[in-house]
């Protein structure tokens, strides 16, 4: 189940943000926002306009796409059972893989 877009990029800013050590009040002066306003963004999501979604990029320095877009960490985790069956597929492949190489 995939998160609704405004969800996303709220977890994205938030996250970028941290991981660039960037407090909010720095992300706010580069972006040319009020503090409250990110805060707001980042805790209960308004509707973002794309012009102010494109002052938070700049603010942060990436790319408009990275908060948009559904990070790995929103993918749900596979069961013990769903595992073994991935690995027994990818051990499969590298069977297959292995005997075209010596044809």
């Amino acid at each position: 189940m995939s998160l609704p877009l405004k969800k996303i990029v709220s977890k994205n800013i938030k996250s970028i943000r941290k991981r660039g050590g960037i407090s909010q009040e720095t992300l706010a002066k580069n972006s040319t926002l009020s503090v409250r306003y990110i805060s707001k963004v980042e805790n209960d999501p308004p509707d973002i306009t794309l012009c102010n979604l494109e002052r938070i990029a700049k603010g942060l320095g990436v790319a408009v796409s990275e908060l948009v877009q559904q990070q790995f960490q929103d993918i749900p985790t596979l069961s013990n059972k769903e595992i073994k069956s991935v690995e027994y597929s990818i051990r499969l492949l590298q069977s297959l893989i292995e005997s075209l190489k010596k044809e």
